[in-house]
């Protein structure tokens, strides 16, 4: 059976409910007595409830796509919530913006591995090298060492082995050592949420949809359901599309979504259309002529009209 015939999907996997503003005034960026640029905001429970598993199937690489910098992490923040890993919530505290960075930047590299070992070689070959019949890895330094016992020092040297003594990758192998690393560094990181008391649980619930009892691991914050996302699409190795509109990954799901899908939503997929008429309608009336408006817009043809005839309509349409 083919990966995305045998394993499910990442929300009946796990069940996990998280808060988010829907109104009113959002998070922000405070120094403290120490100063230290803490993410404060609303209370936890004046927040709106919502399944960040379901509703949001790429979230751990809409993370990790973020630029690094305080404004984009609050924008993220104010749409999803917190990260819930530091300090109780409330006006009075908060999260770290550096712990943010240090989140971010773990998740950024994890996700660039996995994507290198289904193809991109290059990334792969920076990231993992053979000295002799040992493995170096090669990552990001994260952290300063005071609390970090390996992911410090931006590189790890492995002899793997399996359970006889034997080898587990032939000399020159990449790919099986990069997935190796990506298994380490995910468990080690789960390690690291149930030391903050901040678990990934199983639990027994009733599945309204299945009508029967379900089996699920609960996370206990938004990193934590992040986590969960990287690590069960390195299991199924999960195909994931960038929304051409408010680029937002999504998982690609056959008998779901097409291959070639471009959007999240049939919403996206309309604002997306609009677009393309008005750019359409702006170049029409700088003078360009209907084949080079196909040819920058990349119109094709749909069902019985060409691309000229879409093209047409679009400039016609008030």
């Amino acid at each position: 059976m083919r990966a995305d015939q045998r394993h499910a999907q990442a929300t009946e996997c796990f069940a996990f409910t998280w808060r988010r503003r829907s109104k009113g005034p959002g998070f922000r960026w405070q120094r403290d007595p120490e100063g230290r640029t803490l993410l404060v905001g609303p209370p936890q429970d004046s927040l709106q409830p919502y399944e960040p598993l379901v509703e949001e199937t790429g979230l751990f690489l809409t993370f990790a796509h973020l630029a690094a910098t305080p404004d984009a992490f609050l924008r993220f923040a104010n749409r999803y919530g917190r990260l819930g890993t530091y300090h109780r919530y409330g006006p009075e505290q908060g999260e770290p913006l550096d712990q943010w960075r240090l989140h971010h930047r773990w998740m950024r590299f994890l996700t660039e591995l996995r994507s290198a070992c289904l193809g991109k070689r290059p990334v792969l070959e920076r990231c993992v090298k053979w000295e002799g019949d040992a493995v170096v890895f090669h990552f990001p330094k994260i952290g300063t060492g005071v609390e970090e016992q390996w992911r410090h020092r931006g590189r790890l040297r492995r002899h793997l082995l399996d359970r006889r003594g034997a080898a587990l990758f032939q000399p020159g192998d990449l790919v099986g050592p990069g997935t190796w690393f990506l298994a380490y560094a995910i468990e080690d990181w789960l390690k690291e949420l149930k030391e903050w008391d901040k678990p990934i649980t199983p639990r027994m619930i009733w599945s309204e949809a299945e009508r029967q009892p379900q089996l699920v691991f609960g996370p206990s914050s938004l990193l934590g359901a992040m986590v969960c996302q990287l690590a069960a699409a390195v299991h199924g190795g999960w195909p994931f599309q960038e929304c051409a509109y408010c680029h937002k990954f999504f998982r690609l799901q056959p008998g779901v979504n097409r291959a070639n899908r471009l959007t999240c939503s049939q919403t996206c997929k309309q604002y997306l259309h609009n677009r393309r008429v008005q750019r359409a309608q702006e170049l029409a009336a700088k003078g360009w002529k209907i084949r080079q408006i196909i040819r920058e817009l990349q119109v094709k043809p749909h069902g019985s009209k060409s691309s000229s005839a879409l093209v047409k309509a679009w400039i016609d349409r008030k």
